[in-house]
């Protein structure tokens, strides 16, 4: 009697795995319909011009409810093995960089780069995420036709109270040398990033809550950035743009813009995937 409730516990888990794995396949089957379905659009004379100006751009909807859904199931299956956490108290781990005002609660963020070997279904939306029909018209706009992947993705999961990240990138090094590795450059009428940068949006972030910061037209500098600014001390703090977004929005930003994350201040988690496309 015992083995047959063994044996009947066994096919119990077995079915409901199986039934789970069908569930998420077919999610993300409907979350591939719908990308698919979608009208391909690109970079209009407005967007050109605010990201040739500012260094950023927003590209709203870019991702349809399904496949932002399928994303954020796969990021909560594979969270325990998957996600590490950051140490805030580390030197080596903490991101904040000693700054007092991108510290936060103290509370340290999580994130994984293995997003593209995850198996399917888990694996597909981000897989997907290299060529998305709705953004390879802007990536080939900004980056070029036949852009790569620089490095692997990195999911980011900011729990309340989580710290910030110092401000990074720019056109030019401490030493004031030319960064031709994440420069920004306009020629023969159109825009050419060393190095682009897409932050999708998996939850609601931005505003008052924190999230992701740039500073307007920093890809355009010919100076070093200052490290007050590049630690969002409170004189510097007004110059930042924090843009506000709904999960599925996208942000397209030059790696010549500065940028960085302010503490997380909402209720809820904030999620997003960054992707780093380069020229050939």
């Amino acid at each position: 009697q015992a083995q047959a409730q063994a044996q009947a516990a066994q096919a119990a888990q077995a079915a409901a795995a199986t039934a789970a794995a069908q569930a998420a396949a077919q999610a993300q089957a409907e979350a591939q319909a719908q990308a698919q379905a979608r009208p391909s659009v690109s970079l209009d004379a407005s967007q050109a011009y605010l990201f040739d100006t500012m260094g950023f751009v927003i590209i709203r909807g870019a991702l349809s409810p399904a496949e932002v859904a399928a994303a954020n199931a796969a990021v909560d299956r594979n969270r325990e093995t998957e996600l590490r956490t950051r140490d805030p108290q580390s030197k080596q781990l903490r991101l904040s960089a000693g700054s007092r005002g991108l510290e936060g609660a103290k509370v340290g963020r999580q994130d994984c780069g293995t997003a593209l070997s995850w198996p399917s279904p888990d694996g597909d939306v981000f897989r997907r995420l290299l060529a998305h029909p709705a953004l390879v018209p802007y990536l080939n706009a900004l980056c070029c036709p036949g852009y790569r992947l620089d490095h692997s993705p990195l999911i980011i999961v900011q729990r309340p109270g989580a710290e910030g990240f110092a401000l990074h990138g720019g056109n030019v090094g401490d030493d004031g040398g030319w960064n031709y590795t994440t420069a920004y450059t306009f020629q023969g009428g159109r825009s050419y990033n060393a190095l682009l940068n897409m932050s999708v949006a998996l939850t609601d972030s931005g505003g008052a809550s924190g999230g992701l910061a740039v500073m307007p037209g920093s890809h355009k500098s010919n100076l070093p950035s200052p490290q007050g600014l590049r630690l969002c001390e409170p004189e510097y703090r007004a110059l930042l743009t924090v843009p506000e977004v709904k999960a599925g929005d996208v942000v397209l930003f030059s790696e010549g813009t500065l940028h960085g994350t302010l503490p997380w201040s909402g209720e809820a988690e904030r999620r997003a995937i960054f992707y780093r496309s380069t020229m050939p």
